[in-house]
């Protein structure tokens, strides 16, 4: 899969079951990373997580079927966001934790009460 967005990398195909990849318990040291979760019929989702399978998962916690994923692609740049719609539409949520900080209304998802 190659990413058509500049700015974005490109990740590995999208697994069939979450449950088959690791996702590292909040017990572990591990780094955070923004993806861009790219679905049909919408922008796409922004989320902070430890992985591929764990962005999926809190995707999962917060919409339900993946199905509708296209793509996810690890954000090596703020600036490759759309500037008309996503960012402005940040408000107060913090990309830079666990979680999903787009659309706005789903912060509650990977602040600890879950996942």
């Amino acid at each position: 899969m190659t990413s058509s967005i500049p700015g974005l990398l490109d990740c590995s195909a999208l697994h069939a079951s979450l449950d088959a990849t690791h996702v590292p318990s909040s017990q572990e040291n591990v780094s955070m990373y923004p993806y861009w979760i790219k679905i049909s019929g919408h922008l796409g989702v922004g989320v902070t997580a430890r992985s591929e399978a764990d962005a999926l998962q809190l995707f999962a916690l917060a919409f339900g079927s993946a199905e509708k994923i296209i793509s996810v692609e690890i954000i090596k740049d703020m600036k490759y966001l759309d500037q008309d719609h996503v960012v402005p539409n940040l408000g107060g949520a913090n990309w830079l934790g666990r979680g999903i900080w787009f659309p706005q209304g789903q912060e509650r998802i990977g602040n600890g009460d879950n996942a």
